[in-house]
């Protein structure tokens, strides 16, 4: 059996516009992701097809590329302590609901 060596992986730097991202369709309504990429290439993988639609390498570049958000600790402190309305400060800042009995101990 011939063994194929995988190349090397590319990390590279790209600064995020947001750190905390709203997510539709789940249990939650943020996501915080520190890097976009990963290195095994998986077939089945889900995330070639939006590699694709958002026009970044998806073909052989596809599981060899991790984009590194290099400035997300300091956009997520900026975005914590100055959120664009009340509804969303409770929804990134509490784990439940406005009037429940208590904050989440982690006060996130």
């Amino acid at each position: 059996m011939e063994s194929r060596r995988r190349p090397p992986a590319r990390y590279v730097e790209q600064p995020c516009g947001r750190a905390l991202n709203p997510v539709r369709g789940m249990p939650f309504r943020w996501s915080l992701n520190p890097y976009v990429g990963c290195v095994h290439r998986c077939t089945f993988c889900y995330v070639r097809a939006f590699e694709a639609r958002a026009e970044r390498e998806s073909a052989e570049g596809y599981g060899r590329t991790v984009r590194v958000k290099p400035n997300l600790a300091i956009r997520l402190r900026s975005e914590l302590s100055h959120p664009r309305s009340s509804s969303e400060r409770r929804s990134a800042r509490q784990s439940q609901p406005p009037g429940s009995a208590s904050p989440s101990p982690t006060g996130v």
